[in-house]
């Protein structure tokens, strides 16, 4: 779903590839899908069509089309972890963290965590 493509960014377009790959799973990145729709409501699309292949998801913050795998604590883009349509499913945290100093990815996980147990 990156920004950039011009196809599969969309529940009728990726219809088209997993027609053709009924084994297929779907990994949302919830980042992409806000770089689509900052209301998130793409993100409920694709839960309605695609939940029974979905694997996982990826979540970051964003700032603008070069910071786009930012930390939550530091872009404040909060919409992103509030538009997890459900929380029974694996959550992966594209921040770069192997980049980022320990205590800033302590920081991270502890303000994911708290926004996460806030939805309960």
């Amino acid at each position: 779903m990156y920004w950039r493509k011009a196809d599969a960014r969309f529940p009728d377009e990726l219809e088209r590839y997993l027609g053709e790959l009924p084994e297929a799973g779907v990994v949302i990145d919830m980042n992409h899908v806000y770089t689509h729709d900052r209301t998130m409501a793409l993100a409920g699309e694709l839960w309605n069509r695609f939940s029974i292949r979905v694997r996982h998801f990826h979540m970051s913050g964003f700032i603008d089309e070069v910071q786009v795998h930012e930390p939550f604590s530091t872009s404040q883009c909060d919409s992103i972890i509030s538009a997890l349509p459900t929380l029974e499913l694996p959550i992966i945290l594209e921040i770069g963290a192997s980049k980022l100093p320990v205590e800033q990815v302590r920081t991270e996980f502890e303000y994911v965590s708290k926004l996460l147990t806030k939805r309960g």
